[in-house]
């Protein structure tokens, strides 16, 4: 995994730095040549490292290929596949994993770099499905917020989940969608009476 990352130095000057992930540089080891490969493969696409600055995050990419000695066999000799972003000004990571959230499931978001492609203009046609994936997770955690406020006050009228549930569930299909109670459930299920 490489993450190109963007510093300020002391005169204010932005830093294009790479890191592996068991490294906090990029370099040639007894690993592998991957300073090489990074090379090889920023030459194949020059526009790569505009990336952070022109999307305001750091990004990470995974390198893969016939060339990097593993257990599966790639057709192709050396790739790049984008694999997520970090915006450093809220932490927020987007990408094709399920993020941080409780659960909330994300659409994959891999994009695949191969010769030709110009990764400025695939990163930001991801860009759109990322912001909308953000919207999606930010909404449902205010929405299980909400589902959590109803159960206090549940609780506090002596009824819990663990004894009974019947009741509660029914108490909470007042105020929210039937088509929701799965997620009502869900919001509720592991906390601690």
């Amino acid at each position: 995994m490489c993450w190109p990352t963007a510093n300020a130095d002391a005169d204010g000057r932005l830093r294009l730095t790479y890191k592996l992930r068991l490294s906090p540089v990029l370099r040639n080891s007894k690993w592998g040549p991957f300073l090489d490969y990074w090379r090889e493969l920023l030459a194949r696409h020059p526009d790569l490292p505009q990336l952070v600055e022109k999307n305001c995050c750091n990004i990470s990419f995974e390198m893969y290929g016939a060339c990097n000695a593993h257990l599966i066999a790639y057709e192709e000799p050396l790739a790049a596949a984008l694999l997520f972003g970090v915006c450093p000004a809220d932490a927020t990571a987007i990408g094709p994993f399920e993020m941080e959230t409780g659960g909330v499931p994300v659409a994959p978001l891999i994009g695949e770099l191969r010769a030709g492609d110009d990764p400025v203009v695939r990163f930001q046609e991801l860009r759109a499905n990322i912001d909308e994936a953000i919207r999606t997770v930010n909404a449902e955690q205010v929405f299980r917020q909400q589902v959590r406020d109803a159960y206090s006050k549940i609780k506090s009228q002596g009824l819990s989940l663990a004894a009974d549930k019947a009741a509660v569930m029914w108490l909470l299909s007042t105020e929210f969608p039937r088509d929701r109670m799965g997620h009502v459930f869900a919001a509720i299920a592991n906390l601690s009476d």
